[in-house]
Formats: C-alpha cells, sequence, structure tokens
C-alpha cells in the first residue's frame, strides 16, 4: 500500500491569505504582512515556512533590485550639478576619485544583466536611457489617468462615477492618444 503525500502549493495558499486581509477596504501593507506573520505563525507555520523557502530566489532578487536602486540614488543626490561638473571635470584631468560613486552603480541591460555604468558602451547607455524614457512615459499617462478622474469625481469616489470598463476604455483612449 502507498501512501501519497499531497503537495501543498503555497503561492496559491499564501495569495488566498493575502487576498482575504485585503478585500475589505483600505489597508496599510505592513500592518497586513505582520498581522498575517503572527497569524500564521501561530495558525500555520508550515505556510509561512514553505512560502518563503518557494519565494526566496524572488526575495534575495528583490533584496539585489532595492540594493541597486538605493546605489543609484545615493549617487543622484551626492552630485548636484556644480559638484557633478567638478567632478567630470577632474575626471578628464585623470582623477577619477570624484566620479567613483557614478562609476560603481549598477544598470540593468537588455539581456537582464547588470554593469556598473563605467563599465557601459554607447548601447548599453541607449538602452538604459530608453528604459527611463518609457518609465517617464508610464508616469505621464497615469498622471493624465489619475488627473482626469479627479476632475470628474470631485468630491465623489470613482466608483460613483465610473464601471471598470469605462475606467478600461478611458485608459486606453489616453495610451492610445497620449503617447
Amino acid at each position: 500500500m502507498t501512501t501519497s503525500v499531497a503537495v501543498r502549493d503555497y503561492g496559491t495558499e499564501m495569495r488566498r491569505v493575502i487576498d482575504s486581509a485585503t478585500s475589505s477596504g483600505a489597508y496599510t501593507s505592513c500592518v497586513v504582512a505582520t498581522e498575517i506573520v503572527e497569524r500564521l505563525r501561530v495558525e500555520d507555520p508550515e505556510l509561512v515556512d514553505g512560502w518563503l523557502r518557494a519565494q526566496a530566489t524572488q526575495f534575495i532578487r528583490m533584496a539585489i533590485n532595492d540594493r541597486d536602486r538605493s546605489i543609484r540614488t545615493a549617487a543622484r543626490h551626492r552630485a548636484r550639478p556644480a559638484a557633478f561638473a567638478e567632478a567630470v571635470t577632474t575626471h578628464q584631468a585623470g582623477d577619477s576619485t570624484q566620479l567613483r560613486g557614478w562609476l560603481d552603480v549598477p544598470f540593468t541591460l537588455e539581456d537582464g544583466s547588470r554593469k556598473p555604468l563605467g563599465k557601459l558602451r554607447r548601447d548599453d547607455l541607449l538602452y538604459v536611457a530608453g528604459t527611463y524614457a518609457r518609465r517617464t512615459e508610464d508616469n505621464r499617462l497615469m498622471d493624465a489617468f489619475m488627473t482626469a478622474l479627479a476632475k470628474k469625481v470631485g468630491t465623489r469616489t470613482v466608483s460613483e462615477h465610473y464601471a471598470d470598463h469605462e475606467l478600461t476604455t478611458m485608459f486606453d483612449s489616453l495610451r492610445k492618444y497620449g503617447r
């Protein structure tokens, strides 16, 4: 007689827990996450452990991405326009120590790999620039969408004025004509 052990789908189970915990209206993700973890540590520690193990690679990838974003942000804040111009001048004169913060900043390339700014070539730089341009466009689109909603909604709510299909049509028209 063979016994079969059911393999849990930790991702699906955790998604259900999260969906349930966030379905009742406004929430703060940090508060909900803390409540879920505290509850599951008592009620279903296997779910927490299994889900964390299944997501470990994703969490480490997110930590790397967060670190890289932090490095880029720090470099931007350190490099005020006058300071950056001075650093470029000293770099051209042979002293790159002032630019070292920038040269070490990692960026994601077309193939998904990351390289520090100092190692990027023309095509790499153009790809990176394009990713920032696309994000700018996406942000402008969302700005236009939210501004248009705000004009219509006034003191009421979005759902009092629009159904999902209307919002989809509105968003698609902004995307189509806004770019």
